[in-house]
């Protein structure tokens, strides 16, 4: 800690020490920093804080949405590599075309 800046504080706020007040020449005590600091700059050290806390949780969601998206691409290459090429959607269409005309794909493989 800065020495320079410990004793402008206590020069600007006319306190001496931190947490117990301290007690000068002529017997009279002089209060510590800590009550004088809390009042002044406590409001906007907690303001300071809630904002650092809403952007870590919104780090974490992100974070979170990510590996989620990731594990879904993942799963999806290794389903890719296991059975092969993926036709799901092309096939998909079919079929739905296939109802709407009234046939089905298992009647065109079988005819």
């Amino acid at each position: 800690m800065d020495i320079d800046l410990v004793k402008e504080i206590e020069y600007e706020f006319s306190c001496k020490g931190y947490y117990s007040p301290v007690v000068d020449r002529s017997g009279e005590g002089i209060e510590g920093c800590s009550k004088i600091l809390m009042q002044r700059f406590g409001p906007q050290l907690f303001y300071i804080a809630k904002i650092v806390l809403f952007s870590r949780l919104a780090q974490m969601v992100g974070v979170l949405a990510h590996t989620f998206i990731f594990n879904c691409i993942t799963i999806h290459d290794i389903q890719q590599y296991i059975y092969g090429v993926d036709d799901s959607v092309r096939s998909s269409e079919r079929n739905l075309r296939a109802v709407d005309r009234g046939t089905t794909t298992f009647r065109r493989i079988n005819t």
